[in-house]
C-alpha cells in the first residue's frame, strides 16, 4: 500500500513510510525497552531521526522491573 501525502514545504526530498502491524507474541505483550541504551541511538534531537536496530540488541535492553 502506497502512501499519497503533500507537503507544502517539505524539509527534506524523500520521507520514509512504514507501515505497522500489531503483534501477540507474548514476547512482546507489555514489554518496555532501555532504548537509549541501543548502539545507533541519539540523544536530543538527533533522537528524532530513524535509527537501526538488530533484533538480538533489542532484546538484550528490555527492562526488567
Amino acid at each position: 500500500m502506497y502512501l499519497l501525502i503533500i507537503y507544502n514545504s517539505p524539509s527534506q526530498d524523500y520521507y520514509l513510510v512504514i507501515e505497522l502491524e500489531k503483534v501477540n507474541d507474548s514476547d512482546f505483550i507489555n514489554t518496555n525497552w532501555k532504548f537509549k541504551e541501543l548502539s545507533n541511538y541519539d540523544s536530543g534531537h538527533a533522537a528524532a531521526k530513524p535509527y537501526t536496530s538488530t533484533l538480538t540488541e533489542l532484546m538484550s535492553v528490555i527492562k526488567k522491573d
